[in-house]
């Protein structure tokens, strides 16, 4: 059942029995059992245990190989042949004996197999999620999500146990196609035989309304600690959490900006409201509404003249409307924006809006000025990323991720059906505001169109770079996908991607369109028409207002 050896386990165990007597014939429970059974190392089930011993099926073992394996049954740790061969030969020997005294064997069958060594063809053939292909990485995630699934068992242990067993059908959300597409994309931006230069990139779509994860794909192949030096493999997640296999996350650039535009119109400013966006310098003496620091507002002491940055393209020191500072992604609107709401208003609505890093904590403990640009100790996973952006697709609706639609039994029995897990976090209203403007990054004028990138159908996308284009990101949805897009180096960190060869490129100058952009077009553009691609919900007169 679930390891716990209590009176009650034991008398629900008692009462399985007897039901499992009452339904099926010995031979029925014994072949369940030797299905299941663990017979040393990671081998479950005698035709994975033939496999591993000898590089043969269960069927084709002789008599000498079937006795080994039955013998394992009472404690293959201390029979296991590859680590104690005498003992795991004694204990065949009896085994045998019992046979021929039970009349299984014949006596030559008993004195050929009596006489004969124990000889291994060990096949220690990658197993598991590295047998996935190009959804290994999925496969990883799919484990590690279930590790975390109490219904599987008490304890992380016993949850580990209850997978390497077998005997579980785990029907998952993946989109085959969508898989193969997902894989395309990440493979034509850097291929991972020549991926010298150690460049990834990784996509993960999921579907807003539901949480399903439908395709999920990365530049490498699944590896092990021990290919820490090989480019082409890691044993490392790029679209997840650590959680989940991954990493902490890489810094989110400018996709960041829609939370901020989120609260500007939760604060009452219009889409179309006009912004100052002429200053990349803010003194010292500038105190930003922060309700949650002593006094109500903040001042930043970083640098001793005051906060500066800079916007990724020359020019954009104007004022227009705040739609069109974030769809040309320009800094110094961002700031103009921020200057007239809340700064603790914004770090609580990335928290509700589940806006994490890669530890699941917050983006930083408290408000500060760089976060909102992207700049952050860790960073957002693609899954993160893309669960985030489904928000707007479904109209303020966040769904928790998930890889699993169903678990059943051995036989046919369903063990658990996976539900949605959503909760309204924003106002349809503030989400189609949103939808609003992000339409047009990649509409004719939107800093992506300008590179190519655009759906023909009802689209809204962000793209993001950090401030050395070492993380760089493009994150879009239609109402059937949200979709997000990474290219930077895991190993490398804050290694710049200007000036690096990339699939035989070598560009002076790379942000989120370049590469991410391309990724996400490809992808986007052969799966996004299978889901829903009606046009987003115009919001209302006021979000659209002009102040």
């Amino acid at each position: 059942l679930n390891g716990n050896k209590t009176y009650a386990a034991k008398i629900r165990e008692m009462k399985l029995a007897i039901s499992m007597e009452q339904n099926k014939s010995k031979d029925e429970i014994l072949e369940g059992y030797l299905n299941i059974v663990n017979l040393g190392g990671s081998n479950y089930g005698v035709e994975a245990a033939a496999q591993y011993y000898w590089g043969i099926s269960a069927k084709d073992l002789n008599v000498a190989q079937s006795a080994l394996l039955a013998g394992l049954v009472q404690a293959p740790n201390v029979y296991d042949p590859t680590v104690n061969p005498e003992l795991a030969r004694e204990r065949r020997d009896i085994v045998l004996g019992t046979m021929l005294r039970d009349g299984k064997i014949t006596d030559k069958e008993y004195s050929d197999a009596i006489a004969s060594d124990i000889k291994l063809n060990v096949h220690t053939k990658s197993q598991g999620c590295s047998l996935a292909g190009d959804k290994a990485f999925f496969c990883r995630y799919v484990v590690n999500y279930l590790l975390q699934d109490e219904s599987l068992g008490a304890t992380a242990e016993l949850r580990n146990t209850a997978i390497k067993r077998g005997g579980l059908k785990i029907v998952t959300t993946l989109n085959p196609e969508a898989q193969t597409a997902a894989k395309q994309a990440v493979d034509s931006t850097q291929p991972a035989a020549t991926n010298w230069n150690d460049v990834n990139s990784a996509l993960t779509s999921v579907e807003p309304g539901t949480g399903r994860v439908i395709a999920m794909a990365q530049n490498t192949e699944l590896g092990t600690p021990a290919d820490a030096n090989d480019h082409s493999k890691t044993e490392y997640n790029y679209n997840v959490d650590s959680a989940y296999g991954g990493t902490r996350g890489f810094q989110p650039g400018s996709t960041f900006k829609p939370i901020i535009l989120a609260q500007w119109l939760i604060s009452g400013h219009g889409a179309n409201a006009t912004v100052n966006g002429t200053q990349l310098f803010w003194p010292t003496s500038f105190g930003w509404n922060a309700k949650c620091y002593d006094g109500g507002k903040y001042y930043y002491t970083g640098q001793p003249n005051g906060w500066s940055y800079k916007n990724a393209v020359n020019g954009g020191l104007t004022y227009g409307t705040a739609a069109y500072g974030i769809r040309q992604s320009l800094n110094s609107y961002l700031y103009g924006m921020l200057s007239q709401i809340d700064l603790c208003d914004v770090h609580d609505l990335s928290i509700k809006m589940h806006a994490l890093d890669g530890t699941g904590e917050p983006l930083h403990s408290i408000p500060d000025l760089g976060t909102n640009i992207g700049g952050t100790k860790y960073g957002i996973s693609p899954l993160t990323s893309a669960s985030m952006y489904a928000i707007f697709a479904s109209e303020g609706k966040y769904c928790t991720p998930r890889p699993i639609e169903k678990i059943t039994k051995t036989n046919g029995e369903t063990m658990k059906e996976y539900q949605n897990q959503c909760e309204q976090v924003l106002d349809p209203d503030i989400a189609n505001g949103v939808s609003w403007v992000l339409k047009g990054v990649i509409q004719p004028g939107g800093s992506a169109s300008q590179r190519g990138i655009g759906l023909p159908n009802g689209s809204a996308a962000k793209t993001g770079t950090n401030d050395n284009s070492s993380q760089t990101w493009q994150v879009g949805y239609t109402r059937g996908l949200s979709t997000a897009s990474w290219v930077g180096s895991n190993n490398l960190g804050f290694r710049s991607l200007n000036g690096v060869g990339i699939n035989g490129r070598v560009l002076e100058y790379v942000d989120g369109a370049t590469y991410a952009g391309a990724q996400w077009q490809s992808f986007m553009k052969t799966i996004a028409p299978k889901y829903n691609t009606k046009d987003f919900t115009a919001p209302s007169d006021k979000i659209l207002s002009y102040s």
